[in-house]
């Protein structure tokens, strides 16, 4: 069993986190655990807090003592989840030459001045005379560059736009033949998706991240798949991973992907995991 993207968050708790969240982990029976705390992003318009560069090498020291301390119980990954806009490829790019890192997570948390989970920045210009489909276009091909960028191994959260569905007013028309166009190019350049189980527990989604109708548009490209619970907080470490592995099982994917050392590596889903899912309904 895998979770591949969690954040324990040292500015909000403490450095001790990282044990805890591993710890946590163990005692799920995970065996893969991924953590991917959020790199610099270097954007004053995002209101929340990531990482520093003055603590990145505390950051994969924390990493490796935790790998060394859980050897052989917990397999722990190393990776870097980056908000994607296009200056950041240079900043970050060298960063993860020089750490061990095993993946980059991509997202597309904003779009210049419009940050995805804050309507406000939707009325302002340019912004608030888009339409719904302009909107998701100037996403998709944020997402599209990200991809194209060679810095990501996995995309985070694919269809994270539809958090501004109530402020945008409608889903737009062309969803899915948007998204049918953006899958091209995720398998084109190879990058994997995960199916990110954090939307099921917020009120304002209450869905998968991708949705299932998104999901089969994948499989149908054949894009890889992976699987996280974006978890925040220890109580969601693992949260909804085996409900997601039911799904990409019912969808058609027999194999999960992770990163070792930036090389991608499959693993089968084994049918005894099918037998231990969640159930979000």
């Amino acid at each position: 069993m895998i979770d591949l993207h969690t954040h324990p968050s040292p500015w909000r708790t403490s450095w001790q986190a990282f044990r805890q969240f591993a710890h946590q982990a163990w005692k799920q029976d995970l065996g893969i655990l991924g953590i991917c705390e959020h790199a610099p992003h270097q954007n004053p318009h995002v209101p929340w807090r990531s990482l520093y560069f003055y603590e990145m090498d505390r950051y994969f020291q924390t990493l490796e003592e935790i790998r060394m301390e859980f050897n052989g119980e917990l397999e722990v990954l190393r990776g870097l989840e980056v908000s994607y806009h296009p200056p950041i490829v240079g900043i970050i790019g060298p960063l993860v030459d020089r750490y061990p890192v095993d993946y980059v997570v991509g997202s597309v948390h904003f779009v210049d001045g419009w940050v995805i989970d804050d309507p406000e920045t939707l009325t302002q210009d340019p912004y608030r005379d888009c339409t719904p489909e302009e909107l998701a276009d100037m996403y998709l091909r944020r997402l599209e560059e990200a991809a194209q960028s060679g810095l990501f191994h996995m995309m985070a959260h694919i269809d994270f736009i539809k958090k501004c569905w109530p402020a945008i007013g409608r889903k737009p028309k062309n969803w899915l033949d948007r998204i049918r166009k953006a899958a091209k190019v995720l398998k084109e350049t190879g990058v994997t998706v995960e199916l990110n189980t954090r939307g099921w527990v917020l009120p304002e989604v209450d869905d998968s991240y991708p949705s299932r109708e998104v999901l089969d548009i994948l499989y149908e490209t054949g894009v890889p798949m992976t699987v996280g619970s974006d978890a925040h907080s220890l109580d969601r470490v693992g949260d909804g991973v085996h409900h997601a592995i039911n799904l990409l099982y019912e969808i058609g994917y027999r194999e999960l992907t992770v990163f070792r050392k930036r090389v991608p590596t499959t693993i089968p889903i084994e049918p005894e995991l099918l037998t231990k899912s969640e159930h979000y309904e």
